[in-house]
This record gives C-alpha cells, structure tokens and sequence, in this order.
C-alpha cells in the first residue's frame, strides 16, 4: 500500500472542510433547534449532504474521493475532534456532539479549516 502524502492530506482535509462549512452554513441552526426541542445529545450528517456541498474545484472531483483519502490518512483526526463516521444501511454518516456541531458552525472558514489540520 503506498503511503498517502501529507499534501494530499492536507487537501482532502482542506475540502472536507470546505464541504462541511457550506453545508453548515445551510443547515446548523436548523438541524440544532431540532436537536435541542427534541432532546438528542448526538447528531449525523449524511455524506451525501456533502457530496451536494462539494466544490470539485478543490481538486477532488467528487467527494467520495475526499473521504477516500481521509480515510487513508486516518480517521484519527475526525475521531479527536469528536466526530465519528459511522456506515448505517450502506450509508455514510458523521456523527458528532450537539455541542460540537455548534462550535463548528460558530468557525469561520478558515478556522475550520485549519481545525481539521493534522
């Protein structure tokens, strides 16, 4: 298996990123407020919500190709941010606190991007 370059890393992480906060910007408070009325600690995202984000101008045409290569850098580094990615029925997710998703809305972009560097 060849080892995947810290540059590429990087970028995948970058777009994740990138994804992550166009959808936030979206969606956060709603899915929030849905949250807190109803209780829930722990929420997911669908990855399909951010393929529908994902600006293939990144260098990644598509965003399975990201989580592809975030998946081979480790998902350590989602994991330490309290994020986890979970496959339910064939589908990918990432789960996460209530309260980070509402750290992670509050970043701008830059910080988020740079909250997701190794």
């Amino acid at each position: 298996m060849v080892e995947t370059s810290k540059e590429l890393c990087e970028a995948a992480f970058k777009a994740f990123a990138q994804a992550l906060a166009s959808y936030l910007r979206r969606n956060a408070p709603r899915t929030i407020s849905i949250a807190s009325l109803t209780g829930q600690n722990r929420v997911k995202i669908a990855a399909r919500a951010l393929m529908r984000e994902h600006d293939p101008s990144t260098g990644f045409s598509l965003f399975m190709e990201v989580l592809s290569v975030i998946n081979e850098c480790g998902l350590n580094v989602l994991r330490s941010r309290g994020i986890e990615v979970k496959v339910i029925d064939d589908e990918i997710y990432f789960e996460m606190p209530l309260n980070v998703l509402r750290k992670l809305k509050d970043m701008s972009l830059d910080d988020l991007i740079n909250y997701f560097k190794q």
